[in-house]
């Protein structure tokens, strides 16, 4: 993933957070390596967490969402039509704010999968 993390780590002087370390490397490289797009995005990133996507797509469906996976995926389609192909997508108010719904729900619901209990 990192290819370089194996060595900065070997190469860390005393005193260096490791795990800070691994943290900055890992966020630098999502933020801008990785397109997060789609629901197949969404179960990678939950995948290398070591959890489990079928929780993610549960608890979002518990929280009101019909299909989510399938409906993330629509929407990464029609972003993928304006920004990539430049076409004129109609897309109205309160489809969009229930894609925006969608979206923090399945933020909420990978951060409660991947994050460790306190």
């Amino acid at each position: 993933m990192v290819p370089t993390l194996p060595m900065e780590l070997a190469l860390a002087g005393p005193g260096v957070d490791r795990i800070e370390l691994v943290r900055v490397a890992l966020t630098d490289f999502f933020h801008n390596n990785v397109s997060n797009h789609g629901a197949k995005a969404v179960a990678m990133v939950v995948d290398r967490a070591d959890g489990s996507i079928n929780a993610v797509w549960e608890a979002t469906a518990a929280a009101g969402h019909a299909n989510p996976a399938s409906t993330l995926d629509t929407w990464t389609d029609k972003r993928h039509r304006i920004v990539h192909r430049g076409e004129g997508v109609v897309i109205n108010r309160n489809p969009a704010r229930g894609c925006v719904a969608l979206v923090k729900t399945i933020g909420a619901a990978v951060d409660a999968e991947i994050t460790p209990p306190v």
